[in-house]
């Protein structure tokens, strides 16, 4: 599946400055960058422009039946019809419209989260129309928010960008669990685990929006309550590992399970299980698939 290369480009430039700027500008995300719409990238593929080509015909009509501006109307209606010739429709930049700081806040790292998903989530081929749903009610959002007229449609277009965000299915390349083992009582990592660190570090370390999350756990040699704490022991060691690798520490996540399950050899048992996931991703059963706009959802066969 095809993926434009500038926005790729762009946004790992943008993500690996993230945290030099946050605390260049008092905390404030609303100084983040966006990323430009250059006329020269190429669409993702078209599948998905079939699917945004309806979605924003859709999305023009209903916001001028709920009385927003006509310049809005118009830009929604532009984007569907470029779509529809195969070129490049990016999400709105809110920077162009005016917001409250708070509200700024809230949209920068929206914005960053659908860039996100559209970077690195474009397969399966399952996402795509939920990626034209998020990319669309995003847009939505925006001008709603932004014209101060309907705070219900505003609301509604919010939950179903953050809906479709979280409905999206990790690429099966990303679904990988990885494990560091340790031997009985021990922190001390092996080169297995140096080996793995670096280019684990080096995938995900860029990406904004995902976060890393370590389970570890024990044998049933001993107290549940020591091995909780050695499981936490071994969480850190991994942790502090993969932060010398370039993984952002404020973005790793320890859980101390404790003792493995019953019946597990006791070699495999003591590890620490180590995956990457957006944290824009719910569990399937906390939401329901968002709808399509008011109309019969572009098919592709």
């Amino acid at each position: 599946m095809r993926i434009f290369k500038r926005i790729r480009t762009e946004l790992i430039v943008v993500t690996m400055l993230v945290g030099l700027m946050l605390a260049s500008c008092n905390g404030r995300i609303s100084q983040l960058p966006f990323l430009t719409s250059p006329e020269s990238a190429e669409i993702m593929n078209p599948a998905l422009g079939r699917y945004l080509h309806g979605e924003y015909n859709a999305m023009a009509a209903t916001v001028r039946a709920q009385g927003l501006r006509e310049r809005d109307v118009n830009i929604l209606a532009e984007k569907a019809s470029e779509a529809v010739r195969g070129n490049s429709v990016f999400p709105l930049n809110p920077r162009e419209f005016r917001f409250d700081d708070e509200e700024m806040d809230v949209f920068v790292e929206a914005h960053l989260w659908l860039l996100d998903a559209l970077v690195f989530m474009s397969a399966p081929e399952g996402n795509i129309e939920l990626l034209a749903i998020a990319q669309t009610r995003f847009d939505c959002w925006v001008v709603s928010q932004s014209s101060a007229r309907d705070a219900e449609s505003s609301n509604e277009c919010r939950d179903g960008f953050y809906d479709a965000l979280a409905l999206l299915t990790m690429p099966e390349e990303d679904q990988t669990i990885y494990a560091v083992y340790f031997d009985s009582g021990s922190t001390t990592l092996d080169q297995a685990a140096y080996d793995l660190a670096w280019p684990f570090a080096d995938k995900y370390g860029e990406r904004f929006a995902w976060r890393v999350y370590l389970s570890g756990f024990t044998d049933n040699t001993g107290s549940k309550s020591a091995n909780k704490t050695l499981a936490m022991r071994r969480g850190i060691a991994v942790r502090n590992l993969l932060a010398q690798n370039g993984m952002p520490i404020d973005r790793i996540v320890i859980d101390a399970e404790g003792e493995a399950g019953e019946g597990e050899d006791a070699s495999t048992a003591r590890r620490v299980e180590i995956r990457a996931e957006p944290i824009y991703i719910l569990h399937k059963d906390k939401r329901d698939r968002p709808q399509g706009w008011s109309h019969a959802a572009v098919r592709v066969n």
